[in-house]
């Protein structure tokens, strides 16, 4: 692992993997002060997001965390500081993964504010003028089942590392104008103790239950059951 470079800003403790200037530094945490946005998935999702250019870093998404369930009525971006923020977590995952060969986007920094309660961002490289596997799978159906055998191939190589993505779904598919994908929301992913062969099935399970719910069309999931059941053999 990469030693991380850490700085201070008033009270936000950030992160990354490369000394962050104090511009840099500074514009970081007026995003993270930043009014929010949707994610824009087709299948919703919590998340907000902050987009802007940094000098010398490029086009960012600043990724706010958010609670979810009953308790987001009470606290909503407040969350009990037992360990390492939830942003270093999906930003050192993020590295991990990208070691391994799956596509997905580039941290740049993470960002922490507040000690035993605390809040959290992230932040990426932008994925510019992309969509959702489940946006692309509404305006143009043969285009995103084209995109299923890359899918299979990237959670393949989350499968023989043994790493579990708790929420893989079109909605979490990023496609860019060049036919490339990203998986996305590495949040809460870590080592799995299931085998190859369970965890594969959890990986079908939540993506055909996205696909379902959110009814689109059949083929999104059954393409990638062949495609997962291939690599198996």
């Amino acid at each position: 692992m990469n030693t991380l470079h850490r700085t201070t800003y008033g009270d936000y403790h950030i992160g990354a993997r490369k000394p962050l200037d104090p511009n840099q530094t500074e514009h970081l945490v007026t995003l993270f002060k930043a009014p929010t946005t949707p994610s824009g998935s087709v299948l919703g999702g919590r998340t907000s997001i902050v987009t802007d250019v940094i000098e010398g870093i490029g086009p960012v998404v600043i990724k706010h965390y958010r609670r979810g369930g009953l308790i987001s009525r009470f606290i909503k971006q407040t969350y009990l500081g037992l360990g390492k923020p939830r942003s270093q977590v999906e930003y050192e995952m993020l590295d991990h993964v990208l070691s391994i060969g799956v596509s997905a986007p580039q941290p740049v920094a993470f960002g922490h504010r507040g000690g035993l309660f605390y809040q959290c961002w992230l932040a990426t490289l932008e994925i510019r003028s992309h969509q959702t596997l489940a946006q692309l799978s509404r305006v143009d159906l043969e285009r995103s089942l084209e995109m299923i055998d890359s899918v299979a191939e990237h959670i393949e190589r989350l499968i023989k590392a043994g790493i579990r993505h708790v929420d893989l779904h079109p909605g979490n598919v990023l496609v860019d104008p060049d036919n490339h994908i990203f998986l996305i929301d590495f949040d809460r992913a870590g080592p799995s103790r299931l085998d190859q062969r369970s965890l594969r099935s959890r990986y079908l399970e939540r993506w055909k239950r996205a696909v379902i719910k959110h009814r689109l069309e059949p083929p999104i999931w059954q393409n990638l059951e062949a495609a997962l059941e291939r690599d198996e053999t």
